[in-house]
């Protein structure tokens, strides 16, 4: 089952809140399968996982930069995840992790594009001096 969370997000320096909007999956298990078919022990828990890697679709400005909020995975005992389990007849709650990612950051090239670029920018001089020197010396 795939369902949405809606959440608001207020940046108290900016003095505005936006409202962004999450798709996620609810994976119902069986609750006697044998074994759990998301792990742990019966009755089977459920799975829920962000989709679209937590990435909203909206957008915030903040000082002029589009910031997209990005949820980076669930908090539990410490530690990052991308999903949780969701034991059955209990309440069940989780903590979210996340994060603004500018939108009109230009990526920085990675090294290796930078040395094959001036690679290629070399082997091209190069090969363009021996096709001179070539036509030179049938002249």
């Amino acid at each position: 089952m795939d369902a949405k969370l809606y959440m608001n997000l207020y940046i108290p320096a900016n003095v505005q809140t936006e409202t962004f909007s999450f798709d996620f999956s609810h994976f119902e298990t069986p609750n006697n399968g044998v074994p759990c078919a998301a792990g742990g022990v019966q009755p089977c828990p459920d799975l829920v996982s962000f989709l679209n890697n937590g990435a909203s679709e909206q957008t915030i400005n903040i000082g002029g930069d589009d910031y997209n909020l990005v949820i980076t995975g669930f908090l539990s005992n410490g530690t990052v995840v991308s999903d949780f389990l969701t034991l059955e007849g209990v309440a069940n709650s989780a903590i979210l992790q996340g994060k603004l990612v500018s939108t009109s950051m230009q990526p920085v090239p990675e090294p290796l594009t930078i040395l094959g670029a001036s690679a290629a920018v070399g082997f091209g001089g190069l090969f363009k001096r021996k096709l001179a020197q070539k036509k030179n010396t049938k002249a």
